[in-house]
């Protein structure tokens, strides 16, 4: 079959984006024809393979996608003018997590004769669960004991930014994987500032502390992030700003309200615990999602 290179066209920014690529009856991907549109060269999250194997007994084309980072992506592909192939698929819809994903394969129907396909692929951040837990008791980002204070802002109070002094320990709010580390690579994908660190939740969305020093808290992309454990420490910028953020269809970020764990069963809003209640970081809600092991581990 004819071969022609692969084109990519990239359209992005580092809140939303939509990474589109084709190839017409090809499988060949040249990195010199690689359009740029966000400053970040030669960089791609996400990206599409296809292995032909042509065995007497294994002809086939197998589509691969490969996630270098740690976010979800919702991949999908729309085939056309597919021939001498099964299945004959119009479209192929995967989630798509770390590392390498099997999307389709694609057996040649009637062997050693001509085929041909044609493929249109886009992926978006996803949240899996697709909605987020509301209700869900997030801890306060800070010591126990410590009365929390808003960081105002232009004159404003600001939902999620809490006063600090620069070296204090920031605390893990919730159970999650980091995606993104703060300064660690300006060459990462990631949906916030690079002073961030950003945590992925067991329901599909991520919180942002913002701006960070993770030091030896917390040091490799991929690693578990346990709710109470030191995450970082402040900057001298005098605040940390925490921000939930959930990944809705079509790439738009929303950033639904938290509640506070203020004890074991009660859970309050941001202006609720500002200037008025202790910081607390009930065992119930530390215990919530960690494993056998991690409870084992921590002698909770």
């Amino acid at each position: 079959m004819s071969k022609s290179e692969l084109r990519l066209i990239r359209n992005a920014c580092l809140v939303a984006f939509m990474v589109l690529f084709s190839n017409e009856s090809a499988s060949q991907f040249s990195p010199d024809n690689i359009s740029i549109s966000w400053g970040v060269e030669h960089f791609d999250p996400v990206k599409v393979e296809v292995e032909e194997t042509n065995e007497p007994f294994n002809q086939s084309v197998r589509f691969i996608a490969r996630n270098t980072t740690y976010y979800q992506f919702l991949l999908k592909i729309v085939f056309r003018n597919v021939t001498n192939l099964a299945p004959r698929p119009s479209t192929k819809e995967m989630m798509l997590k770390h590392g390498t994903n099997q999307v389709i394969n694609l057996v040649v129907a009637t062997k050693d004769a001509g085929y041909g396909y044609e493929y249109t692929a886009s992926y978006e951040l996803f949240s899996e669960e697709g909605a987020a837990d509301l209700s869900w008791p997030y801890l306060v980002p800070l010591k126990p004991g410590t009365v929390p204070h808003a960081a105002v802002f232009k004159g404003k109070t600001w939902r999620g930014r809490f006063n600090v002094s620069p070296g204090d320990t920031i605390y893990c709010m919730r159970k999650g994987l980091v995606t993104a580390l703060p300064e660690s690579n300006k060459n990462e994908f990631r949906i916030s500032s690079f002073n961030a660190l950003e945590v992925l939740h067991a329901d599909g969305t991520m919180m942002t502390y913002a701006p960070l020093i993770c030091r030896s808290f917390v040091n490799s992309l991929g690693s578990i992030v346990l709710p109470g454990e030191p995450v970082g420490v402040a900057t001298d910028s005098a605040f940390v700003w925490v921000n939930l953020v959930e990944f809705m269809p079509g790439n738009t970020l929303t950033y639904p309200p938290m509640r506070y764990a203020t004890g074991e069963s009660s859970a309050a809003t941001f202006e609720g615990i500002i200037d008025k209640i202790e910081t607390v970081h009930p065992v119930s809600v530390i215990a919530r999602e960690k494993t056998k092991s991690e409870l084992k581990k921590k002698g909770k």
